[in-house]
């Protein structure tokens, strides 16, 4: 059994986090998928970027938080209007989850690494080898050899 059990992951039903939650629950970890519904299970917990809100009592003793949620990358073509929504996606997302890691103190915090700008070169990348990354840089930070920043 890993030493950190419970870790909380949004955008889960992602491209990248869909890989994530499977491997992270084929490891023996407790995955709960942050919503932007009522929760139906005790595998979800609410949230909504768009105005902060994160259920912290669900969240609360949570090992790890993993936050991969965002409009998609390849969704659309990138017009001034969707390149705005990217962005806004990140920067309300990343603040809900910030405030609510500043709440409940996790001790790993994951935020997506790809900036805006740099996302298009970074889509050469398959969904697979960036989700083998983040699991191991959460497993680095797990066993004390890296931190996340």
């Amino acid at each position: 059994m890993p030493t950190m059990q419970r870790v909380a992951i949004t955008g889960a039903s992602g491209m990248i986090g869909t890989a994530l939650v499977g491997h992270l629950k084929s490891e023996g970890y407790t995955v709960q998928k942050l919503v932007r519904r009522p929760s139906r299970s005790a595998e979800e917990i609410t949230w909504d970027p768009h105005t902060g809100v994160v259920d912290l009592e669900a969240l609360a003793g949570v090992d790890a938080v993993i936050h991969l949620a965002g409009a998609g990358v390849g969704d659309k073509r990138w017009s001034k209007k969707y390149r705005s929504e990217i962005l806004n996606s990140r920067l309300l997302g990343t603040t809900a989850i910030a405030n609510a890691v500043n709440v409940v103190k996790p001790s790993v915090l994951s935020v997506q690494v790809l900036l805006v700008g740099m996302e298009r070169q970074a889509i050469a990348l398959s969904s697979k080898q960036i989700a083998l990354v983040k699991i191991f840089l959460l497993r680095s930070a797990a066993n004390g050899r890296a931190q996340l920043i």
